[in-house]
């Protein structure tokens, strides 16, 4: 079904039967009342390998390179991203785990946590088949930041079965550990 019919002499009226929503005006020779898309976007990276990370443990990504931060919401003391401005958010982390020793990496996670709770949470189990020297799990999704003081962090958890040399991967060894967060609404 068309909305509109454009030819080259004329259009036609739009259907108000099937229209919802509010639509834009025109007012002179510009549209009006439409929104401009976000401009508030933050990506960090590690462009150094996180080293000292402890087998079986929960642990912290110290992320230490701001590529993008529109807002200057990353704290770089704790190493998170304080929200100063309400609204609902796209969050997307990535986490690589590295071993030194070959195929003993059991399971590999990667958390977003909001004000310290857990809120998102992938990870890969490979208990009885082990998973080699390096690898990573992605978790996204969508949070609201109900307070300019909700913060958000990433986190990472490895489990070897014979752990040397842990560490959180980055782009020395040629993977990507990353938070990545951009308002939506």
């Amino acid at each position: 079904m068309s909305l509109v019919k454009l030819n080259a002499r004329s259009a036609t009226a739009l259907d108000a039967t099937v229209l919802t929503g509010n639509l834009p005006a025109i007012s002179g020779g510009s549209l009006t009342g439409i929104s401009a898309p976000t401009n508030t976007y933050f990506h960090a990276d590690l462009t150094s390998e996180h080293t000292g990370i402890s087998d079986n443990t929960v642990t912290k990504v110290n992320l230490n390179n701001v590529q993008f931060d529109t807002l200057g919401s990353w704290n770089t003391s704790n190493k998170r991203w304080i929200s100063t401005t309400t609204g609902k958010y796209f969050v997307s982390g990535i986490v690589n785990c590295y071993n030194g020793n070959a195929s003993n990496i059991a399971i590999v996670s990667t958390q977003i946590k909001k004000n310290g709770s857990t809120l998102f949470v992938s990870h890969l189990d490979w208990r009885n088949n082990y998973g080699g020297y390096s690898n990573g799990t992605e978790v996204s999704g969508i949070v609201d930041m109900t307070n300019t003081t909700d913060y958000i962090e990433l986190f990472g958890y490895p489990f070897a079965n014979s752990a040397s040399g842990l560490k959180f991967a980055g782009t020395p060894s040629g993977v990507q550990t990353s938070l990545t967060i951009i308002r939506i609404a």
